[in-house]
Parts: C-alpha cells; sequence; structure tokens
C-alpha cells in the first residue's frame, strides 16, 4: 500500500470521528438542557402541590376562594380540636317519636305496623330561667 493512500483513509477516518465526537456533543449538551427542564418543571409541580394542599384554614387564603363544595364533618374534624358532646342519656324526659304515617308506595296507613329504630338523638336543652323575687 502507499504512503498517499495510506493517509487518505486516516484522514477519512479522522473527519468521521471528529463528526462522532461533534454529534456526541450535541447529545451531551442537549441532554443537559433536558436534566435542567426536568429539574424546573419537578419545582413547579411541588410548588403547585404544595399550594393545592392549602386551604382558607392553613394559608392567607379567603374562605370564599375554596369554591362552593363544603367540607364534610371528618374533614373539618381533622383540621381542629376533637369534638365534644354530651353523652346520650340513658332515660330521657321525654319521648318523641317519629316516622311516616303512611307507606310511600302503596299509601296504606301504618298506625299498627311496629318499625324500628334507625337512628336515635338527644337534644339537651336548659330549663327557662325565671327571676326569682323577694319583697322584704
Amino acid at each position: 500500500m502507499r504512503i498517499e493512500e495510506h493517509a487518505g483513509q486516516l484522514e477519512a477516518e479522522k473527519a468521521a470521528l471528529r463528526e462522532q465526537i461533534r454529534q456526541l456533543l450535541v447529545f451531551v449538551m442537549g441532554n443537559a438542557a433536558l436534566r435542567a427542564q426536568v429539574s424546573q418543571l419537578q419545582a413547579r409541580v411541588a410548588e403547585l402541590e404544595g399550594r393545592l394542599a392549602k386551604d382558607s384554614q392553613d394559608s392567607s387564603k379567603p374562605p370564599s376562594s375554596e369554591g362552593l363544595e363544603r367540607k364534610r364533618q371528618e374533614e373539618r374534624r381533622a383540621v381542629g380540636h376533637a369534638v365534644h358532646s354530651l353523652p346520650m342519656a340513658e332515660k330521657a324526659d321525654t319521648i318523641v317519636r317519629r316516622g311516616p304515617s303512611a307507606c310511600v308506595h302503596c299509601h296504606d296507613l301504618l298506625e299498627g305496623v311496629t318499625g324500628r329504630v334507625i337512628e336515635r338523638r338527644q337534644v339537651h336543652d336548659l330549663p327557662v330561667w325565671r327571676v326569682e323575687v323577694t319583697e322584704h
């Protein structure tokens, strides 16, 4: 093989290697830009998730910004303190039975039909205060 042919082959290999290096640099630079963009987007998502987690109870947002949907009672209890209520009395002074007077389907009267208790509630009322006047 002649030296000129060998030099020509080396020049061709050198050009091919330079092209490969250029492509690798473009890939690495593009990859770095993508990594930077991904980290920016991750930071933005974290910020938005943090904003969504806040409501008028734990931020400076006004209650009107929460929309029209009502909070469920469990959510309200979780935010504030525990709910304290009076315990059910074993024997009530007055019992008021409530129920339908007629069947909603066939409209027969339900006077003699025994029902079952679905729910019990008690209301604790304070007696009416009366001022007692004594004249001496």
